[in-house]
């Protein structure tokens, strides 16, 4: 037998025993749950592949169909990009409660994610409330979001901002319907996604820095081919206390927020800087991001200054006047503390530095036994095209939604659905457990507001009323495949 010969039976002994022992040790695992037939080394990515490339790379449809061949509650093995343990995918309402159940800071699933290279190179592991594996810092930066975005006071503020802001929308649309057409009846063809970045850019800014931004204005400028004189933003920035940066590029980096986090989760190191494509995507994702953080340090920056020539506050009403969402991160355990004595913590006696700062005001701008470590997937697309908790799921039915409040007798039973009681945890708009959104309350104020100004005195139809309405679930700040012909309408006034 010559030596070649030899090598090449070592090498397909080898393996042989390989693909035995992978197998062996997958049917004999602790947890055993249903799901695709893993591959040795790859996992399930081929499986993952194939789907995505069938259904135009729409990964919630993947998983909805994964889920009618293996059940709502399967397991994946993406060794590469998500963990070398399996992932527990959760598409059926039932089996959240355990999870959301856990709110406090010693409790099994407070972790958003497992530790992922990526999440260190963005910088976001030990930073703000998003991704923070440290679950006591997490804990002490959730309380600005409690006392500087949702507080009574905040929200009841906000009220007024969304009528202001909504007002300023109001002129624009105006302005803009008098340059589009000279008809009699005032008519005004937008696109709502592009007007709402806008709308909700504006508000957040009020919210968390109380500063203007302009985000309206310079939209409409751009629209009309105009330039905003230099002289004349000074002249605002010390009348109406506003801030001075370019808005459409500062909304374009936060539309690239949540494309970097989602490269950066999911694809490996060496993928992002040895294969070209990635490559190049992932080096202009960052440098967007970059761009953001230095608008957003300048911002802190210019806080700071403004703080220091101001007199230190003494009284409870001199520090309320001060205490927003950025003045309280900047001042606690400072001379000039406007934080509420609640917000002190035993892990954190020191100031915070600019760039711990700076995370947190980004992340205000977007059964059976299962072994430890293990990291769920709750697909909330699954859940809310589940035929157990909706009827006729895949109908668009706004009605649905005027059902009675959730009524906990109901809760398993099949007269629920028949009924129109959403079951428990069935429609998860805001996430839930101990990462539920803290913005949540805020959110539903600016919705409930738009909705409210807006219908009260246009009537809206879309442009093409015959074209097919492509839709999609998107975060405000991040327009992902909505369609133009379905975005667009026309608003006609009738004040």
């Amino acid at each position: 037998m010559s030596p070649s010969l030899d090598r090449t039976t070592v090498i397909i002994l080898l393996i042989i025993t390989y693909i035995s022992l992978y197998y062996l040790r997958f049917l004999n695992r602790q947890t055993r749950l249903r799901g695709p037939i893993p591959f040795p080394i790859v996992g399930n990515l081929p499986q993952l592949i194939y789907y995505l490339i069938k259904y135009d790379f729409n990964l919630d449809k993947v998983i909805c169909v994964l889920s009618h061949t293996h059940g709502d509650f399967f397991e994946l093995h993406i060794p590469f990009l998500v963990s070398s343990d399996p992932v527990v995918v959760i598409g059926n309402a039932d089996y959240t409660e355990k999870i959301f159940a856990s709110h406090s800071a010693s409790g099994n699933y407070t972790k958003r994610v497992v530790r992922r290279q990526g999440l260190d190179e963005l910088g976001f592991s030990q930073k703000g409330v998003l991704f923070n594996q440290n679950i006591p810092n997490w804990l002490f930066n959730r309380k600005f979001f409690r006392d500087g975005i949702v507080a009574r006071n905040v929200l009841e503020e906000n009220i007024k901002t969304c009528i202001n802001s909504f007002e300023e929308l109001d002129k624009a649309w105006i302005e803009i319907g008098s340059k589009q057409n000279a008809e009699t009846e005032m008519v005004a063809k937008v696109n709502l996604v592009d007007w709402l970045l806008r709308w909700s850019t504006e508000i957040i800014f009020q919210v968390s820095i109380r500063r203007k931004v302009n985000a309206i204005a310079r939209y409409t400028d751009s629209l009309l081919s105009r330039e905003v004189k230099p002289t004349i933003l000074e002249e605002n920035n010390q009348q109406q206390r506003q801030i001075n940066i370019d808005t459409e590029s500062f909304i374009k980096h936060v539309c690239d927020f949540f494309p970097t986090l989602w490269l950066f989760l999911t694809t490996p190191k060496w993928v992002r800087r040895y294969f070209p494509p990635v490559a190049r995507l992932a080096e202009e994702l960052k440098s967007s991001m970059n761009n953001l953080n230095h608008d957003l340090l300048k911002i802190i920056q210019e806080r700071r200054i403004e703080i220091s020539r101001h007199s230190k506050p003494e009284t409870e009403q001199e520090k309320e006047k001060l205490r927003d969402f950025l003045t309280m991160m900047i001042t606690i355990n400072t001379p000039w503390d406007v934080t509420k004595d609640n917000n002190k913590d035993e892990f954190d006696t020191k100031p915070m530095n600019d760039d711990l700062i700076r995370e947190n005001l980004l992340n205000a701008l977007g059964p059976g036994a299962i072994t430890g470590g293990t990291q769920f997937i709750i697909h909330q697309v699954g859940i809310h095209m589940n035929p157990l908790h909706w009827k006729r799921p895949e109908i668009f039915e706004p009605a649905r939604f005027l059902a009675s409040p959730f009524n906990a007798s109901l809760a398993t039973s099949p007269e629920a659905i028949s009924d129109g009681v959403p079951i428990k945890n069935s429609f998860l708009y805001f996430g839930g457990g101990s990462r539920m959104c803290p913005g949540r309350a805020l959110a539903i104020n600016e919705l409930k507001a738009f909705v409210t100004l807006f219908y009260r005195k246009y009537d809206v139809e879309l442009v093409n009323p015959d074209a097919k309405i492509h839709w999609d679930h998107v975060f405000i700040r991040n327009k992902l495949r909505v369609m133009q012909e379905s975005a667009s309408v026309h608003i006609l006034s009738i004040a």
